[in-house]
């Protein structure tokens, strides 16, 4: 790997640029993919840059290394969302773009972590940083580089006074309305990762008595204008470019609620608590805005609007995906004992399986043309994985064996969509690669279910279900950096 000195200068950051064409592309598909779900960056603006940044470089005039960066991020996070599944549909020369790739993130993220970069307070460097953060937690997880960044973007913006942006009044709108977006975008990711297992799980950073920043306008971007005009933006039920932005921000600060509100210690968290809470989940997903929300009776009416407004066909799926995550996880500490114990237990059992069900339902919906959903994902796909496991649980534990088949039937071709998703992911793909192949050998064991009672006479089915979840915790091989039961007791 070239050191930083080699690609950060500006006639190396020039030299791997992709021609203005392929530049143009990989604007638009990024503006159709990361964008719509990070809002980092202000669409009219940012290609109006792009535009004199290469009109600049085709006159051999000097370009600023900090516009540079930004855009290689961009073409970096672009690139990385291109689907193959659907290549036919793909411009060529995006696909081929594809390859480069890897380079274009190298380069990104080297000249983000250099000196000068570090002790940038420029509005630019935090957007790089921020871009490049999300494409790293999507290709790598929860890494070491994916905490760096989020460490170096949370105190560049805290010594920027982001988190006292509102306390004086604003000269730069547009400016204004982006550097909310980024405190905000970092302040629900820091409560959503403090809700998900991992090693930042319980325990958070942003703290609200500590800001003074609005929430950022419900505004399409062509609608923020320099002048300050309709900055109080759009009801919630209007879909704009932000709305799935402030709905995330909002069940971030659910998360961080009812994080503040269980006790540390799960084994003590009484039951009662934990219906209050599942409530509160169930009760934001009813109180969404109309496009959003899982009623079937507006399927119709939704598809009309992401006719005008494909992104909606990206953000809901998305958005409803971390809620039944959350709600699952919530139950999963009971969902053995309701085997046994589904009269007192029954609402976990149900919520539990009904919500990695629909998890797994949302994975496999593929948005038309070249957008497939979750193109690449690794925390999607370790939620992915942690659904499939439970559900997989509920299929050797139950003793309708014409339901477990159907379930069975249902899951082993997720096992295989899921697998070969992780060709082009970091090598911790790998490890989930070999999880699925030992998953799916133990759901292909004839009659498991009823050969249980017979092999342990003296046990109930609940101990040898549990003792399956240990057995699978144990045994499936794990990244070297990323444990399973970081994550499998989701």
């Amino acid at each position: 790997m070239p050191t930083f000195a080699n690609h950060t200068g500006p006639s190396s950051l020039i030299t791997h640029l992709p021609h203005v064409q392929l530049a143009q592309l990989l604007f638009k598909h990024y503006v159709q993919t990361a964008d719509s779900l990070h809002r980092e960056i202000h669409i009219p603006s940012t290609q109006a840059l792009m535009e004199t940044t290469y009109a600049q470089l085709s006159a051999s005039l000097p370009v600023s290394t900090e516009t540079l960066v930004l855009f290689y991020s961009i073409f970096a996070s672009s690139s990385f969302y291109v689907c193959h599944e659907h290549s036919h549909q793909v411009h060529r020369e995006l696909k081929d773009a594809h390859e480069l790739q890897p380079v274009w993130k190298r380069i990104a993220l080297e000249s983000i972590m250099s000196h000068d970069a570090v002790a940038s307070l420029t509005l630019t460097s935090l957007q790089s940083i921020s871009i490049m953060m999300y494409l790293t937690w999507d290709s790598e997880g929860q890494s070491t580089t994916f905490h760096t960044l989020r460490s170096l973007a949370h105190t560049k913006a805290i010594r920027m006074k982001l988190h006292r942006l509102d306390a004086d009044t604003a000269t730069d709108f547009i400016q204004a309305e982006l550097k909310r977006r980024l405190w905000w975008h970092l302040a629900a990711t820091d409560w959503l990762i403090a809700s998900v297992p991992g090693p930042q799980e319980g325990i958070y950073s942003f703290h609200t008595k500590h800001m003074c920043v609005r929430y950022p306008a419900n505004l399409d971007d062509e609608d923020i204008r320099p002048d300050g005009l309709y900055t109080e933006g759009l009801p919630a039920d209007q879909l704009t470019q932000m709305s799935y932005f402030l709905q995330r921000l909002k069940f971030a600060e659910l998360c961080r609620d009812v994080m503040d509100s269980l006790p540390s210690d799960e084994a003590s968290l009484p039951y009662d608590q934990v219906l209050r809470m599942s409530s509160c989940y169930t009760n934001f997903l009813d109180r969404l805005p109309w496009f959003f929300c899982p009623d079937e009776k507006r399927t119709t009416q939704a598809a009309v609007l992401a006719s005008r407004r494909p992104y909606l066909l990206r953000q809901k799926p998305v958005l409803l995906y971390g809620i039944y995550s959350r709600i699952g996880r919530l139950h999963r500490l009971f969902l053995l004992r309701g085997f046994d114990e589904k009269g007192f237990f029954s609402v976990s059992h149900s919520l539990a399986i009904q919500c990695a069900e629909r998890m797994i339902e949302i994975r496999r919906m593929v948005e038309p043309g070249d957008l497939c959903l979750h193109v690449h994902s690794h925390s999607m796909d370790q939620h992915s994985f942690s659904a499939l496991l439970l559900l997989s649980i509920a299929v050797l534990g139950e003793k309708d064996t014409e339901l477990a088949q159907k379930r069975k039937a249902t899951l082993l071709p997720i096992c295989s969509m899921l697998k070969e998703k992780q060709g082009s992911l970091s090598r911790a793909g790998h490890g989930i690669s070999a999880a699925i192949d030992r998953l799916v050998e133990i759901l292909e064991r004839p009659n498991q279910a009823h050969d249980w009672p017979v092999a342990h006479p003296d046990r109930t089915p609940i101990q040898d279900v549990a003792t399956l979840w240990e057995e699978l915790i144990r045994e499936l091989p794990s990244p070297s950096d990323i444990p399973w039961d970081d994550f499998l007791d989701w």
